[in-house]
């Protein structure tokens, strides 16, 4: 196989792998986002608890909308 077209090719498996790996951290996230709010909700009688789950709420929206960025960044790049 020509050279330029093995490196291209390993260049694209190495995308998909890094594409892959952020679905998967932000299918995390999101998940881990979706039990938060649920806990959050229940943690009426105890404000301390219901804000480190409010600020652990933020931080991990934070955190999905960079990565969604980056991924958009990383799909552009191709």
């Amino acid at each position: 196989m020509d050279k330029t077209l093995e490196a291209k090719l390993a260049e694209i498996k190495d995308q998909a792998e890094k594409i892959n790996a952020y679905n998967e951290s932000i299918a995390d996230k999101e998940q881990m986002l979706n039990a938060l709010k649920t806990v959050s909700g229940k943690l009426n009688g105890l404000p301390t608890a219901a804000e480190y789950t409010t600020q652990a709420i933020a931080l991990l929206e934070e955190e999905i909308k960079i990565e969604k960025l980056e991924l958009k960044a990383l799909k552009e790049s191709e």
